[in-house]
């Protein structure tokens, strides 16, 4: 029994020795094939890193691209703003972008990296990025200049000296020194700006451009398109009304704007304008109001740019590009008669443009300041009526003058030292209203003569009748050869308005009350009108459009008012 009990026990701890032993190799290659499938594991985790790393590299290379392409698009059909894909090396890797005009100054960036493996894209990375054009040149002058109100621009201003602004400029301004209104940016020194001027004449642009000649000295109400792509003239070129010129116009001599509904689109790599000597713009005349000047691409004057002080409300320069000058900006003192008789006025001191009732207006401050429309026709004799707006400052002079044909025939001014208003005519006689006027707010005068019997005089304010007086004299106005001044008297000194006259208007007919109630319809026998009103230049930098080939030193360069870029802002795309 005990021999047999103990074989019996001698054989189990055999059994079990034996279990621990299998137990043992299965921990021993269960841990070995977990360190296996973790490295395996691990090595398939590195190779994705490294994959993703690669997509995150490629989609940032794509914005670069993108960049580049937006500040440099000549080699493209059109603007950037389009879908774009392009391949990496010569592998399967890939990166698509997608460009999208915000503004001309604005744009956004979808960039899209990914591999292609088997018919699909694996391992994609995908980047939106907002970014702007900056600096990015509206206007450039290489000699100091002067912005009256009548310019906005927004982009930044470059200028070889020092900028005196009266206008709007929404940006940077590298010059020596900026005075007058601040811009919304800041005034940095000339030497911060990393660009140079284009290098372009009309040599250059007729010999590495198709070119056509223009023959004749003026164009009017004719298009230029073709497939030339620039219209040369050799000698100077006035554009009168109702042209279109799709390409560069390229003067040798002086190029002249002198009437309205003009478009000028530049093509590919081209300026819109190329002016070896000075651009000028007219005083829109006639009514209705003029349409828009409108101009595409970079205007490049290689001499100086005049432009009117005066002109319509909704005469507009529109210059969507850039806008180059050498010699700065000269204004014109004319206030041009819109009634089309050629009765223009020259502004005589330092009137200054305001706001006015209507649009704009002039202000005198009563002391010098007129506006001389010379011996003229209007020696109206008979039937008259003068009309504007004033704003009364402080009346400071004695008879100061809103208009007047000199001290001897007819004037519409104080009366005397007097708060109220009078309407003069010698030979007829006066009538003196009793309307105080001298509130420092609007009112519309009026004088008016009919020479119908019984003849009589008129004075009106604000649409009301203020006086009415009964003619003793002949019947008819006496008439001189005096020049017509508005703010002051040609046959007495010292006359001078203190404050703000708009709308000024003179008729060879007697209107009556409802007329004068709805002056601005009445047209028929106007032989005079000033509205005081002036035109605006608006210049909005547009590097895409305004991207040249221009040849520094001989050779062919890419050129762009952009002299920057940066991202506002990335994003990664889920």
């Amino acid at each position: 029994m005990r021999i047999r009990t103990k074989y019996k026990y001698h054989n189990n701890a055999k059994g079990i020795a034996l279990i621990i032993i299998l137990v043992l190799i299965t921990a021993i290659v269960v841990i070995g094939l977990g360190f296996i499938i973790r490295g395996d594991t691990e090595l398939l985790c590195g190779r994705n890193m490294e994959l993703k790393a690669d997509m995150d590299y490629l989609a940032e290379s794509g914005l670069a691209h993108a960049k580049g392409l937006i500040m440099y698009p000549h080699d493209l059909p059109g603007e950037p703003n389009k879908y774009l894909a392009q391949q990496l090396y010569a592998g399967s890797d890939y990166y698509d972008v997608n460009v999208t005009k915000i503004s001309d100054c604005n744009w956004r960036i979808t960039s899209s990296a990914y591999r292609q493996a088997g018919g699909s894209s694996i391992a994609q990375s995908s980047l939106t990025a907002q970014m702007r054009l900056d600096p990015a040149i509206a206007f450039w002058s290489d000699a100091n200049v002067s912005l009256d109100p009548c310019m906005i621009i927004t982009g930044d201003v470059y200028c070889n000296g020092v900028i005196n602004n009266k206008g709007s400029i929404n940006g940077d301004c590298f010059a020596d020194s900026l005075t007058g209104n601040a811009a919304t940016g800041k005034v940095k020194p000339k030497t911060a700006l990393q660009l140079n001027r284009p290098t372009i004449n009309s040599s250059i642009l007729t010999s590495n451009f198709s070119t056509q000649t223009i023959s004749g000295s003026s164009l009017s109400s004719t298009t230029l398109s073709s497939s030339y792509q620039v219209f040369y003239k050799n000698g100077d070129l006035e554009i009168k009304k109702n042209v279109i010129i799709n390409g560069c116009l390229a003067v040798d001599g002086n190029l002249t704007i002198s009437d309205t509904n003009n478009t000028i689109t530049a093509k590919k790599n081209a300026p819109a304008i190329y002016v070896s000597g000075n651009l000028i713009l007219k005083e829109n005349a006639g009514i209705p109001i003029p349409i828009p000047i409108t101009i595409n691409g970079l205007v490049f004057v290689n001499g100086l740019i005049e432009q009117p002080i005066c002109n319509t409300s909704a005469s507009i320069t529109r210059v969507t590009g850039s806008l180059f000058t050498n010699g700065g900006i000269r204004y014109r003192n004319i206030v041009p008669d819109y009634n089309g008789s050629g009765n223009n006025g020259v502004i005589n001191g330092d009137c200054n443009r305001v706001v006015g009732k209507v649009n704009s207006a002039i202000k005198f401050d009563g002391d010098g300041d007129f506006i001389n429309i010379g011996p003229n026709s209007l020696n109206i004799t008979n039937l008259i009526t003068v009309a504007a707006w004033i704003k009364v400052d402080s009346f400071s002079n004695g008879s100061a003058a809103i208009i007047t044909k000199g001290n001897t025939s007819w004037r519409l001014q104080r009366s005397g030292t007097s708060n109220f208003m009078e309407f003069d005519c010698n030979g007829v006689g006066i009538v003196v209203g009793n309307i105080n006027v001298n509130d420092g707010q609007w009112h519309h005068i009026a004088g008016v003569y009919n020479s119908s019997k019984p003849s009589k005089l008129y004075l009106y304010v604000d649409g009301q009748k203020d006086k009415d007086s009964s003619c003793p004299g002949t019947g008819s106005i006496s008439s001189n050869s005096a020049s017509i001044y508005i703010g002051g008297n040609s046959e007495a000194s010292g006359r001078w308005f203190n404050g703000i006259i708009d709308e000024v208007r003179v008729y060879n007919r007697a209107l009556t009350q409802t007329q004068i109630q709805a002056i601005a319809a009445e047209t028929a026998n106007l032989v005079g009108y000033w509205s005081m009103d002036w035109g605006t230049t608006t210049v909005t930098a547009a590097p895409t459009k305004a991207a040249i080939y221009h040849w520094p030193g001989g050779s062919k360069d890419r050129w762009s008012p952009a002299a920057g870029a940066f991202y506002k802002s990335i994003t990664r795309n889920p």
